[in-house]
Parts: structure tokens; sequence; C-alpha cells
């Protein structure tokens, strides 16, 4: 993808050249602004060329190009030369004279791309060779100003809490271990309790059943101990009756 990029980047940058036949800046940074722009949109970064900017020394300073968050922060700026320049004396110029931000900037003239991060150069390159020009836009892009890097603590301590020391934790630990299991044998005591109280209700009503069953039967066998004894003594009456006469 990187090198379909830059083999575009070739390509506008010839047809340029091959119409107005010049290498002075303002014809050619149409070709570099695209590259930029297709860098940044992966990083979803925005590409605001000519805009003005504050620059160290608290004056007004207009790069060709500003690379900005959606949220308005700046992350990097861009300037063109032409050929006709010598690089190393007009990036003297753009940051120690005029005050251009130096946290990150990207110099180049079509044959050579210089890198500036804090204030240092970290890169320079030479264009044509795109994997080297990859390695440098993709740094240029992976830039996060402090302003940014600061939000991210922020939002990061905001959804994050804080982590107690060990010592803490381990107490912390103990004593949730301890809470745990005196639920659990509250649990357990009241379970057993509760079976113990179903297991008796269903016990004392087994004995209610029983003892009303024995008591019936009792009752069953009197009245016919009853019957057999009235039996038997009416027998006797009658066999005494039957002998007098």
């Amino acid at each position: 993808m990187s090198k379909l990029l830059i083999t575009k980047y070739y390509n506008q940058l010839h047809d340029i050249l091959n119409a107005g036949g010049t290498r002075n800046e303002t014809s050619i940074t149409f070709a570099f602004a695209n590259l930029l722009r297709s860098y940044a949109e992966k990083k979803n970064l925005l590409l605001v060329e000519q805009k003005d900017v504050i620059g160290r020394s608290g004056k007004r300073v207009i790069p060709d190009g500003t690379l900005k968050y959606f949220g308005g922060i700046d992350v990097g700026y861009w300037e063109a030369k032409d050929t006709n320049d010598n690089l190393n004396d007009e990036i003297n110029i753009k940051l120690n004279e005029k005050g251009y931000p130096n946290k990150n900037i990207i110099f180049e003239d079509t044959q050579t791309a210089v890198l500036i991060q804090e204030g240092a150069e970290v890169m320079r390159v030479s264009m044509r060779e795109w994997n080297l020009l990859d390695d440098l836009l993709d740094k240029f892009v992976d830039y996060q100003p402090a302003e940014v890097s600061r939000a991210s603590r922020i939002c990061y301590s905001a959804s994050v809490p804080k982590m107690p020391n060990e010592s803490k934790t381990r107490t912390k630990r103990k004593s949730a271990s301890s809470s745990a299991i005196r639920r659990i044998t509250r649990i357990r005591q009241t379970s057993t309790t509760s079976i113990k109280t179903a297991i008796t209700k269903k016990l004392i009503n087994a004995l209610k059943i029983l003892t009303s069953d024995i008591q019936r039967r009792r009752k069953q066998r009197s009245m016919i101990c009853m019957r057999v004894f009235i039996a038997g003594q009416w027998t006797g009456w009658i066999k005494t009756a039957l002998s007098l006469s």
C-alpha cells in the first residue's frame, strides 16, 4: 500500500514537471501534499495547507502544511523548498531565524526529505528510495504531541482505578476471602437449618398420621373385643336359661 502511494507521488510529480517544466515549490507542492494527506488519513489526521501557526518566537509563520488531529491539536508541519535552494540553509533560516516549530517538521525539495523532531534531525533520506521515504513519513505521522500524551494519561487514569500497594492488596484479599467464607458458612447453616426444619415437619406429620392410625386401630380392636365379650356373655346367658328350663 505504501509503495503504491509513493509510486503515485512519483507519477504525479513527473506529470507536473513535464507539463510545467519548472521545479519551483509552488508548482510541485501539490504532489507531495497528496502523498502526505494519504499517510495522514491512515492515522485519522488532517492535512491543512497554508495555515498560519504561532512559531517558537511567538510570531505567526505559515508552513506549507500543518498536520492536525480532528480535535484541532497540531501534530506536525511540512515545508517544501525547490531544488534551486540549499536545503540545509533553508532549514536553518526557517528554524533559527523565523522560529518555525521544531517538534515535528518535514523539509523536502523533491530530492531529499529531512525530518526534525524535538529540535533534532532524526532522519534524512533520498526521496527516490521509496522504502526510506515510507519510514520517514510513518515516523512523521506517528508522532504524538505532548498535549495528546497528557490527555491520554488523564483519560487512562480516569478510566482505570489506581492499584493499591502489595501489602494492602494482600490484606484486602484476605478480608475478602474471610467475608466469602463467612457468607458460605451462613448459607450452609441456613440451608442445614432449613433442611432440618423441613425433615422435622415431615416427621411430625408422619408421626401424627401414625398415631392417628394406631388410635383408630386400637378403637377398632376394642370394639371387636367388646363385641366378642358381649357375644360370649349372651351365649352364657342363653345356655343358663336353657338349663333352667
